[in-house]
């Protein structure tokens, strides 16, 4: 009787035993699964863009702001560079995509000049940064998944911030300007180009479309004084992400 005792009581532990190695042996199984068929839900945009830009209107403080930054530059003439960053959000999607953006960025421009306040006859690196920020109201009439180009429309309102370096008679910073912005453009479907790629994307990264994008638009600002920076030759070219 007491051997069957011992019998039955390893028996237990050694069932008890398997089945928890057994049990560790599922948890850690690797399973493989199908990747999704269908895209992943889209809802957000992100555009990275550069291009050039020139105020029409625009003087400064000290010596206007055409007699510093005149002349021709290679490839970009007398323009000075625009960098943007927008991260939208599609919150309709009927007859085309409704969304709301916010951007942001930085124009600069340098120039070497002798300004007739500094008793020095060299030239001096000029540098004037203005960084934009704008919300904006935007339309994608982007219509099926695959659709080839997606022309767009946008209108938005911010302003600038303005800083110079330069000799002391025109160095100045931390001037801010209200404006309103507002153009259209054009985006190219990159997914056509290699379809492959575009749905290991999403599959990885969950960005459903890649967009090559060129866009035009024109800046009013709301106060006309010396650091009116409207104009209407803001061209920009760059990607655009949804996800």
């Amino acid at each position: 009787m007491r051997q069957k005792i011992i019998l039955f009581i390893l028996l237990f532990y050694f069932l008890t035993f398997l089945s928890a190695f057994v049990m560790a042996e599922e948890d850690n199984k690797v399973v493989f699964k199908e990747p999704p068929t269908k895209e992943s839900p889209q809802q957000w945009g992100l555009t990275l863009m550069g291009g050039t830009y020139r105020p029409s209107s625009y003087t400064g403080s000290g010596d206007a702001f055409g007699t510093i930054y005149s002349g021709q530059a290679k490839y970009i003439g007398n323009q000075g560079i625009w960098v943007d960053l927008s991260f939208e959000w599609h919150f309709l999607k009927f007859l085309g995509k409704w969304g709301a953006k916010a951007s942001t960025g930085a124009w600069v421009i340098q120039k070497e000049y002798d300004s007739p306040k500094d008793t020095s006859s060299a030239k001096k690196p000029y540098t004037l940064w203005v960084i934009p920020g704008f919300l904006s109201g935007v339309y994608r009439a982007h219509f099926w998944s695959w659709q080839p180009l997606v022309p767009f429309v946008e209108a938005g309102i911010g302003g600038f911030r303005f800083q110079q370096s330069g000799v002391k008679g025109d160095r100045y910073g931390n001037i801010y300007r209200s404006a309103y912005m507002a153009g259209g453009g054009v985006q190219l479907n990159a997914n056509l180009l290699d379809p492959q790629s575009a749905r290991s994307f999403d599959i990885n990264w969950g960005v459903n479309n890649t967009y090559l994008i060129a866009q035009y638009r024109f800046i009013q600002s709301m106060i006309k004084d010396n650091f009116d920076f409207s104009g209407n030759n803001l061209i920009t070219a760059g990607f655009l992400f949804e996800f």
